[in-house]
C-alpha cells in the first residue's frame, strides 16, 4: 500500500481512519455475508484494497489498555505492552506539520489520549441511560458521523491532515431502532430485545439456537445502522475537493464481537477465537487506485501504521521491518503469521491453521484447520499432533522475536503450516 507515484498528487495529503470497536467482518457483505444488507460497505470495498485476514493482536477494548493501538500508532505488536504510550505516528505527524484530529464517542478513550499530540479532540458526551433510538439519525453512531463531518469540513484543505475516528458504541450501546430489528426477524423468532445494552458474559452450556439467532439479529441491526451512517459520511465526502484526489480512507477494528460462539458473548473474557480476533480492514486510495483488490495475506494492526507512515512519507518502520507496500508489491507471502493474545490464551494464525495455547495449564491446546473452518467449529488437536508442535514452536519463536522488537529474522514457515493437508 505504498503511496507511490501513481497515487501521489500535487495537493497536500489527507487521511481519515475509522476504528470501529466490535465490528465483525462476518456481518459485512464484502466478507461474504448474504443476509445483512451493507450497501455502503459494499461500495467501499469496490473502491478499496480489502484485507481478507486482518487479525487483531490484542482484542481487548482500548479502555482496558492500549492493545491494538500499539500497532496502529507505534507499529509494534501488542505483546510488547508495558512500553511507553503509543504515539510515534502522531508525534511524527506533528513534526511534519500534519493537522491531527481525534473524534470519538467514548470519553474514557479521549481521556486516555490526553498525552497524545492531537491538534484537536472532539468527544461525544457520555450516555447515562442507553435507550433505543426512534430513528437511525438519532443513534450514537449517527451523532459520531455528524461530528466527524463537521471536523473534516473545518480543516484547512491546503494543509495535510489526519483525522482519527474511534467508535466504541458497539461495545457500549445497541440503539438501533426496533423497526430495523423487526425487518430482520421472522414470525418464528423470539421477540426483539428492547434493551439498548449490549449482551456480554460467559455461558456454561450451549444456548438455544433461537436465542443465539435473536442476538445475531440485534447485532445485525447495529451493523445496518453503521452502514447507513457511513453512507451519509461518503455522500458528504463526495463534495470535498480533496476526497477523490488526495484523501486516503481506512476502516478497521480492534476486535470482533463474539455472539455466543465458544460460550462467550462480547469481547470481555473471550478466548482468541476467530469471532473475536478477525477484523475488517479496508483501505481506499485517492482516484480509486488499487480498487477492488482482495489481499489474502495475514496482517495485523501495524499494517495500518505502515500505510499511514508511507502515505505521509514519515520515514517510520514497523516491528517486522516491512511496510504495507510488500502486500501490493506481490510480497504478501512474507506476511503469513499473526499472534493474538488475551488474558485467557494466546493464538497463532498461519494460512493453514489457528492454534490456541491457553494460559491455564489445566486447559488443552486447541487447533482449527484454515481457511475452511471459518468460525473454529471443529477442534482437531488430537488428530494433528505434528501441526500442534510446529505451531507451538512458531509461537515461542515469534514471542521471543517480538520481545526483541524485530521479527524480520524469523525463518520461513514450515510448508505444512502454509498449505493444509488432511
Amino acid at each position: 500500500m505504498q503511496a507511490d507515484a501513481s497515487t501521489k498528487t500535487d495537493q497536500p495529503q489527507h487521511a481519515i481512519v475509522f476504528v470501529v470497536d466490535g465490528l465483525s467482518p462476518a456481518f459485512l457483505g464484502p466478507y461474504g455475508n448474504t443476509w445483512v444488507e451493507s450497501p455502503a460497505f459494499n461500495e467501499l470495498a469496490a473502491q478499496s484494497v480489502l484485507i481478507e485476514h486482518a487479525i487483531s493482536d490484542s482484542p481487548q477494548p482500548p479502555s482496558m489498555g492500549w492493545g491494538a493501538y500499539r500497532g496502529f500508532w507505534n507499529g509494534e505488536h501488542a505483546l510488547r505492552d508495558g512500553r511507553p504510550i503509543p504515539k510515534q505516528l502522531l508525534d511524527e505527524c506533528r513534526r511534519r506539520q500534519v493537522q491531527t484530529s481525534l473524534v470519538t464517542d467514548q470519553p474514557e478513550f479521549a481521556k486516555s489520549c490526553e498525552s497524545i499530540p492531537f491538534d484537536e479532540v472532539h468527544t461525544l458526551p457520555a450516555v447515562e441511560s442507553p435507550a433505543r433510538a426512534a430513528d437511525i439519525s438519532e443513534t450514537r453512531f449517527a451523532q459520531l458521523i455528524s461530528q466527524v463531518i463537521q471536523t473534516v469540513e473545518s480543516l484547512d484543505p491546503h494543509a495535510p491532515s489526519c483525522t482519527w475516528v474511534h467508535a466504541a458504541s458497539l461495545n457500549e450501546i445497541w440503539d438501533a431502532p426496533l423497526d430495523l430489528v423487526e425487518e430482520l426477524r421472522s414470525e418464528e423468532d423470539p421477540d426483539a430485545d428492547s434493551s439498548a445494552l449490549p449482551p456480554s458474559g460467559s455461558l456454561t452450556e450451549q444456548e438455544d439456537p433461537d436465542i443465539v439467532w435473536a442476538r445475531s439479529v440485534n447485532y445485525a441491526a447495529q451493523v445496518r445502522v453503521i452502514d447507513a451512517c457511513l453512507d451519509v459520511f461518503f455522500s458528504a465526502a463526495a463534495s470535498w475537493p480533496t476526497w477523490d484526489e488526495a484523501t486516503l480512507f481506512a476502516l478497521t477494528a480492534t476486535h470482533g464481537y463474539p455472539l455466543g460462539e465458544h460460550l462467550t458473548v462480547g469481547p470481555i473474557g473471550a478466548w482468541p477465537h476467530t469471532p473475536l480476533i478477525h477484523v475488517p480492514m479496508l483501505v481506499r486510495f485517492p482516484q480509486q487506485k488499487h480498487a477492488s483488490i482482495r489481499l489474502q495475506a495475514i496482517t495485523q494492526p501495524d499494517l495500518l501504521f505502515a500505510t499511514l507512515a508511507q502515505w505521509f512519507e514519515l520515514g517510520l518502520s514497523t516491528t517486522d521491518g516491512k511496510g504495507a507496500a510488500d502486500l501490493l508489491g506481490g510480497d504478501g507471502a512474507k506476511r503469513m503469521v499473526a499472534v493474538s493474545s488475551t488474558a485467557e490464551a494466546i493464538a497463532v494464525r498461519t494460512p493453514a491453521w489457528l492454534g490456541i495455547e491457553p494460559v491455564s495449564e489445566e486447559a488443552l491446546f486447541q487447533l482449527f484447520a484454515k481457511p475452511g473452518d471459518r468460525f473454529d467449529v471443529n477442534e482437531v488437536a488430537k488428530r494433528c499432533p505434528v501441526a500442534v508442535k510446529l505451531l507451538r514452536d512458531e509461537l515461542q519463536a515469534y514471542r521471543t522475536a517480538i520481545a526483541g522488537g524485530d521479527v524480520s529474522g524469523l525463518p520461513p514457515l514450515d510448508e505444512s503450516l502454509i498449505v493444509w493437508r488432511d
